[in-house]
């Protein structure tokens, strides 16, 4: 693969992570993160909370159908 394109997939596949966590929960830096702390990553993580909130403010609400494998679960039974 071209690693331009595994780039891609990996930050794409971080994003999702970003947003699993947000839903649970999570704060940026929280240590149960596996989202790699780094300036840019935090920068898109905050993007992402605040379009959290505002989707939270207009009466929507973010959901993940998804397994990862290291949720326990009780972290499982907050994803609809």
């Amino acid at each position: 693969m071209v690693k331009g394109v595994v780039d891609v997939m990996n930050k794409a596949e971080e994003t999702i992570r970003m947003s699993l966590e947000l839903c649970l929960g999570y704060e940026w830096g929280d240590p149960r993160s596996l989202v790699e702390q780094t300036d840019e990553n935090k920068e898109l993580w905050e993007m992402m909370a605040d379009h959290h909130r505002q989707a939270a403010e207009k009466g929507y609400e973010i959901v993940h159908v998804s397994e990862w494998s290291e949720l326990t679960d009780a972290d499982k039974n907050n994803i609809y």
